[in-house]
């Protein structure tokens, strides 16, 4: 059922985005140059996460962020982000890694799945809690040239544990 509701939302994502999109600029991205700075983004999320960088975190984020989560209503903007990433690194040390997947220019914007692991080791001591997941996301150019996400929707794969609520920082 979740699998369903997250491939209807990104095929109406996807079908926003391209009625949106103007054709003039679809050439305007370069899939080697852009498959490059995604690779950097991968890269410079990670080092702000495990460096307990929130503001370098948000830097990934567009202000106007729309993120579907399961079991959670749509979040709006990406100041949330601030508050739970500061609660989660005040319990665990964190950890996330995420990999984009297929890459697909749309306009002057960006549509990619990925997948991602999250790593929490209680600070009061405990056993580590590891999610894996998978997403799509809509990515675009900010003002100062880096990419930011847009759209934002995921789901962590079932495990025998029920999922702690954690933040999906991709």
């Amino acid at each position: 059922m979740k699998r369903g509701v997250l491939f209807a939302i990104t095929i109406g994502l996807l079908t926003l985005v391209t009625s949106c999109s103007k054709t003039t600029e679809y050439s305007a991205l370069d899939p080697s140059i852009v498959e490059k700075e995604l690779r950097a983004m991968e890269i410079g999320h990670r080092t702000a996460v495990d460096a307990k960088d929130i503001d370098g975190i948000l830097r990934y984020y567009a202000s106007d962020l729309i993120t579907i989560s399961p079991g959670e209503t749509i979040l709006y903007g990406k100041e949330w982000i601030r508050a739970t990433v500061a609660d989660l690194y005040k319990t665990y040390d964190f950890h996330e890694d995420f990999k984009f997947i297929d890459i697909k220019i749309i306009g002057d914007r960006v549509a990619a799945s990925f997948s991602f692991t999250q790593q929490m080791t209680p600070l009061a001591g405990g056993e580590k809690i590891e999610h894996t997941g998978k997403g799509m996301c809509i990515l675009r150019l900010s003002e100062m040239k880096n990419w930011q996400y847009e759209w934002n929707a995921y789901y962590i794969d079932h495990t025998n544990t029920p999922p702690k609520k954690l933040p999906n920082l991709s």
